[in-house]
């Protein structure tokens, strides 16, 4: 969320349960955008959500974070952390993908 937040002005964080987050397993959705979204008649965009987030972020026009929601939970959760090499070790993850298409090309 520290990272995303760096990059998108607006950053939403849905719960793929019905309802507020609770104490079972749930999967969280991060939306990020370059412009807000309207959360008023989200059903139409897909049946999925009934509901808006749960957590967001929203920059003003002097780069000022407002967060809504359960954001600063989350944000404490991720203990300022941004995403880099040492956090992040993305050609680790990505290499068995490269890997497996590359015998495939053979």
């Amino acid at each position: 969320m520290n990272t995303v937040r760096q990059v998108f002005p607006y950053v939403y964080l849905f719960t793929s349960n019905e309802g507020e987050p609770g104490a079972q397993r749930d999967t969280f959705i991060v939306a990020c955008s370059l412009q807000k979204l309207d959360f008023e008649n989200l059903f139409s965009s897909g049946g999925y959500w009934k509901t808006g987030p749960f957590a967001w972020t929203e920059r003003d026009a002097e780069d000022q974070f407002h967060d809504f929601g359960e954001m600063q939970s989350i944000l404490e959760l991720a203990r300022g952390y941004l995403l880099k090499d040492d956090f992040a070790p993305l050609d680790n993850l990505l290499a068995p993908v490269f890997v497996n298409r590359s015998s495939r090309d053979d």
